[in-house]
């Protein structure tokens, strides 16, 4: 039978620095606000007013979502209400999402725009800002030509 040696050599040289730590450090929580990326909203709903009213659907533009997603962030970030003047458009703040097709379809100006003759192309988007952990609010914009 074969006996190996276990034992271990040590330093004999004195140590001349504390071991190191690292101070425990608390994760930074998020800064508000926080705007999140532009949401789709579906064109399905006023297409379906305007089936309503006798008009053609609209169809979807990709330049007109990208210019509602970028004025639904200009209002998120400066908290106010306003339309861009870049034609006929309907914008909403809201503490839900799914608000704001309601709150357009129950206001006859909104809904006039939503469901005109002369419109062909629609473009929305929606832009959600967490004010902190508790609210938050949507801003909400489409543009038609």
């Amino acid at each position: 039978m074969c006996i190996r040696d276990r034992t271990t050599t040590r330093s004999t040289t004195p140590r001349t620095t504390a071991p190191s730590t690292t101070p425990a450090t608390t994760p930074a929580g998020p800064t508000y606000p926080i705007y999140s990326d532009c949401s789709t909203m579906d064109i399905g709903v006023p297409n379906g007013w305007r089936t309503t009213e006798g008009e053609p659907s609209l169809s979807a533009s990709g330049s007109l979502r990208s210019s509602a997603c970028a004025w639904s962030l200009h209002m998120a970030q400066t908290g106010v209400v306003a339309h861009s003047g870049s034609g006929a458009e309907v914008i909403q703040s809201t503490g839900n999402f799914s608000w704001s097709w309601a709150g357009w379809k129950n206001s006859p100006s909104h809904y006039g725009i939503l469901t005109s003759s002369g419109a062909s192309l629609i473009g929305c988007g929606a832009v959600k800002v967490t004010r902190d952990a508790l609210h938050y609010d949507w801003y909400a914009t489409c543009q038609l030509q």
